[in-house]
């Protein structure tokens, strides 16, 4: 719910209030709830896992980060996406830049990167999906 790190080291009771808060907060917002679930950081332990399986989610990972979150440069992040093969997950942060955490901070970097890494990648033969 609020992005906490380490997350693995939090309680198991703190761990189950944020994928609690978070799970109602989506299906509220969304009218369906969650399937897939990433750790914050990829941060996993048994109680995030256990917490996971009792909202009945599924624990997904990424094989692309393109360290987004840290602005470092637009070229960098393009650079990053058009590493990927086939099947990769890419990780990218969106955020409205109304908060000061690192979850809501200036995307414009990923946004640029997005624009031009996207249709190359389209153009190499790959496809998108929602996962």
């Amino acid at each position: 719910m609020t992005h906490p790190q380490p997350f693995a080291h939090r309680s198991a009771a703190e761990i189950e209030q944020q994928i609690n808060d978070a799970q109602s907060a989506i299906t509220n917002a969304a009218g369906t709830a969650p399937r897939l679930f990433r750790a914050p950081g990829g941060d996993w332990s048994p109680a995030v896992f256990a917490s996971a399986a009792k909202h009945g989610l599924t624990p997904i990972g990424w094989d692309v980060d393109p360290k987004d979150w840290s602005r470092p440069g637009t070229q960098k992040i393009i650079s990053s996406l058009l590493a990927a093969k086939p099947g990769d997950i890419l990780l990218c942060h969106d955020g409205d830049g109304n908060r000061s955490t690192e979850a809501g901070t200036d995307r414009s970097e990923t946004v640029k990167a997005l624009e031009v890494a996207l249709p190359q990648l389209k153009n190499k033969g790959y496809t998108f999906v929602k996962l």
